[in-house]
């Protein structure tokens, strides 16, 4: 079915990556497609990256919706409306508000974005498990506001730093998404 979305053009390529990285969460661990799933998602992210080749990449995703679409026969599709299949899980937040003025370790920080973005229960509570949260697991809100940023900075600076470059490293990623971030102060706001 990923694939029919993928051919009917509802989903972008990338689209159809975060999709088939989620679905790899849902896997058993000994199923052949578990590191599998991993594998072909992750040399696409490197690829668009700059560290391989992205048609390569793309022909690597679009043999395995191929291969695998035989599994699509033991459902009457010709019933299926022609819109996406898959849908988002929960729909996506307008805004959402971070405190972090008590944040006094980096557990803390990651705690509350856990929380606060309904990260899954297997998220690893460090930088690079937030990235893949936000850009294959759930959809960020449209507009974040963290409070407490200045304290965050005096007292965390190398997790302040990570959560501002992060954040801005999806807006970049991802423009046509919208998204912006507000870092308040105790007499100012700056925006990402």
């Amino acid at each position: 079915m990923i694939n029919l979305s993928y051919k009917n053009k509802h989903y972008t390529l990338y689209e159809t990556c975060e999709i088939l990285y989620r679905l790899s969460n849902y896997v058993d661990s000994d199923h052949e497609w578990n590191g599998y799933l991993y594998a072909i998602t992750g040399n696409l992210e490197l690829a668009l990256d700059g560290y391989g080749d992205v048609d390569t990449s793309t022909e690597e995703i679009e043999e395995f919706l191929l291969e695998h679409e035989k599994y699509s026969e033991l459902f009457d599709l010709s019933s299926l409306p022609n819109q996406p299949l898959i849908k988002e899980f929960k729909p996506r937040k307008e805004h959402i508000l971070f405190d972090v003025s008590r944040v006094v370790a980096p557990a803390d920080l990651h705690m509350i974005l856990k929380r606060q973005l309904d990260f899954p229960d297997m998220y690893g509570m460090n930088w690079n498990a937030f990235w893949d949260a936000i850009t294959g697991m759930v959809k960020l809100p449209m507009k974040i506001t963290i409070t407490g940023w200045e304290v965050l900075e005096e007292r965390l600076p190398k997790e302040a730093d990570s959560l501002k470059e992060l954040l801005k490293d999806y807006s970049l990623r991802y423009t046509n998404d919208i998204f912006t971030v507000e870092y308040e102060q105790k007499n100012e706001t700056s925006s990402n």
